[in-house]
């Protein structure tokens, strides 16, 4: 991703986007950025309740001790899970929704990207993406460098006459 996003800066210096991906950039963006957002209770409940079970939260001996089961009624760990999961989306619901709400719509512009589109709305689009790394900070968590630091690089490159 880190070196994508210098390419990218160095095509950018150029005027110069033959050199650039973005299919190959958006795809890899986009999971990131469903990833954070389903974290934090901003997809669907059932996203939230698979990345909540892929995390191990929750096993059945955990929850054993919530169960209830009568003639009339079976109250097993999976409702419990479920519950307690309604519980926890709901509430990062309220509480995230603001915050993300510029990710929120990051995420509904690149579900509808297309390979057509014109170079103009790529950079633009791929522009917005790193907006939302430097703004916030918690995209792409694997990251070594900033974004101010990887843009400086690059600038640092260009004014030593490195790109070419």
């Amino acid at each position: 991703m880190e070196e994508m996003i210098k390419t990218f800066l160095r095509c950018s210096i150029k005027s110069d986007f033959n050199g650039f991906n973005f299919e190959e950039f958006f795809d890899e963006f986009m999971p990131i950025l469903h990833e954070v957002l389903t974290r934090h209770g901003l997809t669907t409940f059932e996203d939230y309740m698979q990345w909540m079970q892929d995390m191990g939260d929750y096993s059945d001996a955990d929850l054993e001790k919530y169960t209830l089961e009568t003639d009339y009624v079976y109250y097993g760990p999976q409702q419990v899970r479920e519950a307690i999961m309604k519980g926890q989306f709901e509430a990062c619901k309220k509480v995230f929704h603001s915050t993300f709400s510029d990710l929120e719509e990051l995420h509904k512009k690149l579900m509808r990207y297309s390979t057509e589109l014109p170079l103009k709305d790529k950079i633009i689009l791929f522009d917005e993406c790193i907006h939302a790394q430097h703004c916030n900070g918690s995209v792409l968590d694997n990251l070594n460098e900033s974004i101010d630091d990887i843009k400086e690089e690059i600038d640092q490159e260009y004014a030593e006459g490195r790109l070419s």
